[in-house]
């Protein structure tokens, strides 16, 4: 593994995204992207799919990312990789007047199995198949297009 870059982010996010997998986390899953690392294709998809979680954590639930470019190098044995990312909007989802599990930090948890919209890669376009009445669920989009 050679030089990564993230392209189509803004500059925060491209030095969060990137910092993601040079974690202790990205390495412990087999996401790591330091260089030296060898190439495989199972250590890319696992490192864009940390890359796909994060920006969900930060509210992008509609992002894309995929590998771009693969730049073999023969006289160092290196690929450097270059990876696109399109965040997509800020969206922000509320559930009001239902009580998703007594336990405060199980809540998330809850509402990300309920509502399809946590789910990668699916728009919702009504809330009928969500499994919480409509009247409760709540989502707004903050900035950016779909």
């Amino acid at each position: 593994m050679g030089n990564v870059e993230v392209k189509g982010a803004k500059p925060a996010e491209t030095n969060r995204l990137l910092h993601a997998t040079r974690s202790l986390r990205a390495t412990a899953k087999g996401a790591s992207l330091k260089p030296g690392k060898t190439y495989t294709p199972k250590r890319i998809e696992s490192a864009i799919a940390l890359m796909k979680q994060d920006l969900a954590k930060h509210q992008h639930l509609a992002s894309k990312v995929h590998l771009d470019q693969s730049i073999y190098h023969h006289d160092t044995n290196h690929a450097d990789l270059v990876i696109g990312t399109r965040p997509g909007p800020i969206v922000k989802v509320r559930v009001q007047g239902a009580k998703l599990s007594w336990l405060p930090f199980l809540r998330g948890k809850q509402m990300k199995k309920l509502i399809p919209i946590f789910s990668e890669g699916k728009r919702v376009h009504s809330l009928q198949e969500t499994r919480i009445p409509a009247a409760l669920v709540t989502c707004e989009r903050i900035c950016g297009s779909m």
